[in-house]
């Protein structure tokens, strides 16, 4: 309130009311913090040396502004950067390009386009027109002739080339723009400003392709954007309506940079072809140096998630990736080259992958949820809704024809750790969670597989195989689908398990769980496939006998007799086999198997035996032996295992059919008995063996 100053002494009525005139003065001459009327100045204000704080942005040309929102009108060392006058201050950019401006002009744009939002130091001059190519950002053409080039002071956003990120309309020529103008600069990042882009107009890239009959160095395919090398994105959200493209986001030649913190979303898991990333080189040989993929969202490609087809990988990591719901591999990394000797990859790293439903598009490709070649370390790998016969993580055959060019080096030198894989149900039959193709030096540790199993598969001539042996399976536990033949196939020589665990699939009835009443005979499982040979019950510890304790039924179980309030229920789902090993030169040591498995680990021919080692493990309560075996080159195997035969605890197998020696002796009459051992005959009748000296 504007200063009020008594007139005289005012400490009686009458005197105070006299003062009543001065008072209502001071309270007009009053700015108000609400803003009521007068609020208005009409002198100068004395703000005595101290600032004003806190003013917002300026919206129209009427409005006080700040030193930082006339930025763009200085150079770097705060000269002016003024080349005339006057400044033309015009709506948006669209608006400046139809106006009739003049070289020298300078022209302030308050928005990007009509209706959008303010933005500040979008300064352009207007020059004449000497050939400047208009690329929607940094340069317009009027439609007088001249060219608007962007001044200095603003940084290069999507919305600047023209872009509306709402999802609906086609942004493709702005994207492009960006694109292309950071390719000028010899690189840069496209930055996404929060909005969905529309790509749907292709742009088309030539590319070699190595098909199934032959190679063409020159093939075309249309594709949503394209980043050559030294061009990432970051923060964006693309998608695509264009069902007839080969890829959304399609990298050419790239190297030097990466797609970090960006979604990309297709027409559908069917109906299309359509990848989400895919790799295109123009040479075979094409090395892809420091490139990453990092916190990449990939939903809903009629085709691969993410696909590297062709080039070599030079410290390349792909990290944070989610995909869902694509009609062919979530992740196909392939490693091509011009011969098998340039095919190496190296430094390639895949953290924290997610793939979720693949395979959905019939015909399209061998469906895998993340099949590797070449060399690679995976960590933290999580697949779900593996299907019937489906492959959740594949270490992958290569392929050698000359014919076509085409020399894919298989897996090799690889390493994973902390995996899960699960199918879409306990009734999926043959899905596979983790598949090995024969590689060099394989190292697998510490994952879980439910309702689906893992299998080494020996290498072939075509598919190509590098050396013998799958490597090591070490510290992974299988869950076992219902009617499953085996949690572990191992079909490759050379393959160590180690302290892997065979657990059957379980279902529990107590009065913890609710799912328990006294006098309650049949037990319901929805998901079940049951029959008489692939379940097992247990009460209380004790296993029940069929038909004698409970009968079976498609989708459930019935007890002969009620249950008590406290009794607990088990129904258990072991497969045929915990491990089935067909190939010799098998070491499986600490093998776990569940109570509820009938058959120990099988070996499926003496030759397999005989070459092979298992030792230690467990196999429910059946009686353990140990057992010696010598092969025809004379080496000797030490397996411990369980076995049936409750009379036998120690076996030496010969080789073939050797004798079994321990030394030869004529009798003399001055030898005496020291000892004997005792052995069964074939009616179970003890015998003793002397020993003499």
């Amino acid at each position: 309130m504007a200063r009020y100053v008594k007139g005289g002494d005012v400490a009686r009525v009458p005197q105070i009311n006299s003062e009543l005139e001065a008072i209502e003065t001071a309270q007009k001459d009053f700015l108000t913090r609400s803003g009521e009327a007068p609020n208005e100045m009409n002198s100068p204000l004395d703000m005595n040396s101290h600032p004003i704080l806190n003013l917002p942005t300026p919206t129209s040309i009427n409005e006080p502004v700040r030193v930082s929102d006339l930025s763009a009108f200085f150079d770097e060392e705060g000269g002016l950067v003024l080349v005339n006058d006057s400044i033309k201050i015009i709506d948006n950019i669209a608006v400046m390009k139809t106006t009739e401006l003049s070289p020298n002009d300078t022209v302030l744009c308050n928005k990007y386009y009509s209706g959008g939002a303010y933005v500040e130091g979008l300064l352009f001059s207007i020059v004449a027109n000497s050939g400047q190519i208009e690329n929607g950002g940094t340069v317009h053409n009027l439609t007088n002739g001249n060219k608007a080039i962007l001044l200095r002071g603003s940084d290069i956003t999507l919305a600047q080339f023209g872009a509306v990120g709402d999802g609906v309309t086609n942004d493709s020529s702005a994207i492009h723009a960006v694109r292309d103008f950071l390719v000028s600069q010899g690189g840069g990042t496209l930055i996404g400003e929060g909005g969905t882009y529309l790509l749907n107009t292709p742009e088309t890239v030539t590319h070699i392709s190595i098909g199934s009959v032959s190679y063409n160095p020159s093939a075309t395919s249309d594709i949503g954007l394209a980043l050559p090398a030294g061009v990432s994105t970051e923060g964006c959200s693309f998608k695509t309506t264009n069902a007839a493209l080969v890829a959304l986001v399609g990298t050419l030649d790239w190297a030097e940079a990466s797609i970090k913190n960006c979604s990309l979303e297709g027409t559908g898991s069917t109906g299309n072809t359509t990848h989400g990333i895919f790799t295109f080189t123009t040479s075979l040989d094409h090395i892809h140096n420091n490139c990453e993929i990092d916190t990449v969202r990939i939903l809903s490609f009629g085709a691969y998630g993410l696909g590297y087809q062709y080039g070599l990988p030079r410290d390349f990591i792909i990290k944070n990736l989610y995909v869902e719901d694509v009609g062919s591999d979530g992740v196909d990394w392939k490693v091509r080259g011009s011969s098998l000797a340039a095919n190496l990859s190296k430094s390639v790293i895949f953290d924290n992958i997610t793939v979720k439903g693949f395979g959905k598009n019939a015909g399209v490709g061998s469906p895998t949820a993340i099949g590797v070649r070449g060399t690679a370390s995976l960590n933290n790998i999580y697949i779900y809704d593996l299907d019937t016969d489906q492959v959740g993580l594949q270490f992958t055959a290569g392929i050698v024809d000359s014919s076509r060019n085409e020399f894919r080096m298989p897996a090799n030198k690889c390493t994973l750790s902390n995996f899960y894989a699960e199918a879409l149900s306990p009734k999926t039959t043959g899905a596979i969670g983790l598949d090995l193709f024969a590689t060099d030096s394989l190292e697998v540790g510490k994952g879980v597989l439910k309702w689906c199993y893992v299998r080494a598969q020996s290498k072939t001539a075509t598919p190509y195989g590098n050396g013998s042996g799958t490597g090591t399976i070490a510290n992974v536990t299988v869950i076992s689908a219902h009617n499953s033949s085996n949690n572990f196939l191992i079909d490759v020589e050379g393959t160590s398990v180690l302290g892997c665990r065979s657990v059957s699939d379980r279902y529990f009835f107590d009065k913890k769980r609710e799912n328990l009443a006294p006098s309650q005979t049949v037990f319901v499982i929805s998901d079940s496939t049951a029959t008489t040979n692939t379940l097992a019950v247990e009460k209380n510890g004790v296993l029940l006998t069929l038909t004698t304790d409970y009968t079976v039924q498609a989708n459930s179980i019935t007890l002969v007799a009620g249950v008590l309030e406290d009794d607990e229920l088990v129904v258990a789902f072991p497969p045929a086999l915990g491990i089935r090993v067909q190939k010799g030169e098998t070491l499986v040591s600490d093998f776990y198997q569940d109570k509820f498995h009938t058959r120990n680990p099988f070996f499926t021919t003496s030759q397999v035996v005989e070459s092979s080692v298992l030792t230690g493990g467990y196999s429910g309560t059946q009686n353990r032996i140990t057992e010696i075996t010598v092969d025809a080159l004379g080496s000797t195997g030490l397996h411990m295992y369980n076995n049936e035969n409750a009379d036998v605890d120690f076996r030496i197998t010969p080789a073939n059919a050797g004798v079994l020696r321990f030394g030869t002796h004529s009798t003399i009459a001055a030898e005496t008995l020291s000892g004997y051992i005792t052995i069964k005959d074939a009616s179970g009748a003890e015998r003793k063996i002397a020993v003499i000296s």
